[in-house]
């Protein structure tokens, strides 16, 4: 048996002196330490599937990339959120009920609210209101409903 390796099983490239022929067979590779290397286990292919490797410069690039990205994407945020501008007003005051005044007649008076905007607009506009005071109920809400009030909203909002 002195036929001459073509290949050398990296889990014995250690094993400089050692003629092939005093090689154990393949199936029963051992080294000499109970505990194989990263570089042995990939060779033999005994690397853990479920329990990767991470190495300190793939996982440096990795976080560094990550957090590239999501800064980038804060700041886009937060450019957008300081381009809203939004205007609180209490508008209350503009509604009156003449409900104390002749009780059959249920009469609601509805003022126009102005509001002065110091800045251009451009783009959407989104319109939001808060009712206070409220609770969904239908019936109640049918009830009190003053359909004068909302024709005269219908023409001058619309």
């Amino acid at each position: 048996m002195n036929r001459k390796a073509s290949y050398i099983n990296p889990a014995y490239a250690h094993d400089e002196g050692v003629t092939p022929e005093f090689r154990r067979p393949s199936n029963c590779i051992r080294t000499k330490s109970k505990h194989l290397t990263f570089k042995e286990k990939i060779m033999q292919q005994k690397v853990d599937a479920w329990k990767p490797v991470y190495e300190p410069i793939s996982m440096m690039v990795f976080l560094f990339v990550i957090s590239v990205i999501f800064v980038t994407l804060g700041f886009l945020m937060q450019k957008e959120i300081k381009r809203v501008l939004e205007i609180e007003k209490n508008l209350t005051c503009n509604v009156t009920e003449n409900l104390y005044d002749n009780p059959k007649n249920n009469i609601t008076t509805m003022i126009p609210c102005k509001f002065n905007i110091s800045s251009d607009l451009n783009g959407d506009i989104v319109v939001m209101y808060r009712i206070s005071n409220f609770y969904q109920n239908y019936r109640t809400y049918e009830a009190v409903t003053y359909q004068d009030a909302l024709a005269l909203a219908k023409k001058i909002f619309v």
